[in-house]
């Protein structure tokens, strides 16, 4: 295994860029460190069901392995822009939303799908950044990890485990109470709410105020153009589960209602993401910010392109790429990410 580049770090874990023995294809490596070997243990068995293809719509956990006191994940390369990133780049709302929606139908469908492997799996951790855009530009969930790491050792809320992140969380999830299939239901339309409006459905100026909008209060109004997708998203956002859509799977079979072409839509918009990527940096919450040394000259002293967005340094002798949002900053391929303004 050859280590290619790090992408990120969060305490005593590790993701790194790596180049598998034969291999034609780079992969993405997790290292976790812990002190209780038996967290350890219990993450490592827990992903057992999990390991090899199940799903176009998951991404694959090829091996698992210790190293010393590390417990090595090998999986698919995942550092593709997110859902929501990606949806950004379709500027039609009919058509981004209709897009958004086959792309929720199929991470649905594999949440069901990894069900299947595991009669306990309830994901409880469907955020954002675990949604990314592979390069075929169809939406897929990260490798089946995160419904494990950290569960054990989470702040406690009463007598039940809190995960996730709150405005993403179902109600019963934020009070720490049980969590079932319908909880990844209440995630699984914030996602879709998200990606097609850019903001969380119960936000607000802070977690608290979040909190107790998630409890008692409806989503913000959402500009909906798909018929029968209002509906289906009240249902999603029920406050009881009882009340919920009950699993991600009846939720694809909604969704699929609104958009009974989905299959052939994303087939068609999935080429304009494709064709985005091709330009487009991928994304990493904690990659480094950019690819080689920065370029010291100001934007106005490049030399211009035919490419707005892109200018040449004579100095350093590299393509210079202007970046607009720190939350889409990773290498773009064959140039160097080095002028900054300082977010949108």
């Amino acid at each position: 295994m050859e280590f290619l580049e790090r992408l990120e770090v969060d305490g005593e874990q590790e993701r790194w860029l790596v180049q598998v023995d034969g291999a034609n294809e780079p992969h993405v490596a997790w290292f976790f460190y812990d002190d209780e070997r038996e967290w350890l243990v219990r993450t490592h068995d827990a992903t057992r069901p999990f390991h090899g293809p199940i799903h176009p719509r998951v991404s694959t956990i090829f091996e698992s392995a210790w190293h010393g006191r590390r417990l090595v994940f090998e999986i698919d390369d995942d550092r593709g822009p997110t859902l929501a990133t990606a949806a950004r780049q379709l500027t039609d709302p009919v058509e981004r939303e209709r897009w958004v929606i086959a792309q929720i139908i199929g991470i649905a469908d594999g949440l069901a799908t990894l069900r299947h492997r595991d009669r306990s799996f309830i994901h409880r951790q469907l955020e954002p950044q675990r949604l990314f855009v592979d390069l075929q530009g169809h939406a897929k969930l990260r490798a089946p990890i995160a419904h494990v790491l950290h569960g054990p050792r989470s702040g406690r809320m009463g007598a039940g485990v809190i995960r996730g992140t709150a405005g993403y969380m179902s109600p019963e999830q934020a009070r720490g109470n049980p969590t079932t299939l319908a909880s990844d239901v209440f995630s699984l339309a914030s996602n879709l709410y998200f990606a097609l409006s850019g903001r969380r459905p119960f936000e607000h100026e802070n977690m608290m105020a979040e909190l107790t909008a998630i409890f008692g209060e409806p989503p913000a109004p959402l500009e909906i153009h798909t018929p029968g997708l209002a509906r289906v998203l009240e249902r999603a956002f029920a406050k009881e589960p009882a009340a919920r859509t009950p699993d991600p799977g009846t939720f694809a079979g909604e969704l699929w209602q609104c958009v009974p072409d989905a299959t052939d839509y994303d087939a068609v918009v999935s080429d304009q993401i494709v064709a985005w990527r091709a330009s487009a940096p991928s994304e990493s919450a904690r990659a480094p910010m950019f690819d080689g040394a920065k370029c010291r000259m100001r934007w106005e002293q490049l030399a211009p392109t035919e490419t707005a967005d892109v200018r040449h340094c004579t100095g350093c002798k590299q393509d210079v790429v202007h970046v607009r949002s720190i939350a889409e900053i990773v290498p773009l391929h064959g140039r160097r990410c080095v002028s900054y303004p300082g977010g949108d």
